[in-house]
């Protein structure tokens, strides 16, 4: 297995969808909950196939790197620091688009903007996407207030322009689509809605990029 994985994984991206639907043996598992434990094998690791490299990857992503990054996407960038994303640094990518997809649902409290749906499992699923208002593909902007949570059906939605959200923060629905208005889900029943905003009017979404998304996105 290391074999094939050194020789067909080059990416982080790649390595993501590899391991997707992967899992722990229950005592790796047991270990990893453990920080004492979990440093050991980290440093392991490390040292046995990284040992020129190390001590770069330890200044690098420690000594408040992940707690600036953290910062600076919920739009709380330390004076003393300054991020840019690298176009050609796949791994601060990777890493920035999983914080965003965290983040983002965490201070709209796991609740869809919109419909107001809320469910998180046991086991820690959340139902609540981070959408992307401007996508990231165009705009290199993971900071909180580009983003909404929104259920997967509306943030399909608003991905497609069906729906957008106005100057003052209410919901815009397409007059391109026809529907079943006795269907309590149906999108028009959404009209005029106001957004459940995040505590906080920094994370708000922001009023620039919601503009963008109802020129370049919305059907209207």
């Amino acid at each position: 297995m290391g074999g094939i994985l050194q020789v067909h994984i080059r990416s982080i991206h790649t390595l993501s969808e590899v391991v997707e639907f992967g899992y722990f043996a229950d005592d790796l598992y047991t270990l990893l909950l453990d920080t004492a434990s979990r440093n050991i094998l980290k440093t392991a690791i490390l040292d046995h196939y990284f040992p020129d490299t190390k001590a770069e990857y330890l200044n690098t992503k420690q000594g408040g790197y992940i707690q600036n990054l953290q910062s600076y996407l919920l739009n709380e960038s330390p004076a003393s620091y300054t991020l840019a994303l690298n176009e050609n640094d796949e791994e601060e990518a990777f890493i920035r688009g999983g914080m965003f997809k965290k983040l983002v649902p965490q201070v709209y409290n796991h609740t869809c903007c919109i419909s107001g749906m809320r469910l998180v499992s046991n086991h820690g699923f959340s139902m609540i996407d981070a959408c992307h208002i401007v996508p990231f593909s165009l705009s290199k902007d993971d900071k909180i207030n580009n983003g909404l949570a929104l259920c997967p059906n509306l943030h399909r939605a608003f991905d497609r322009g069906l729906i957008s959200v106005d100057e003052k923060l209410k919901v815009l629905v397409s007059d391109t689509i026809a529907e079943d208005l006795s269907n309590n889900y149906a999108l028009l029943h959404l009209r005029g809605k106001p957004l459940t905003l995040p505590f906080g009017e920094k994370h708000f979404p922001s009023l620039s990029n919601l503009s963008w998304h109802r020129k370049h996105v919305f059907k209207n």
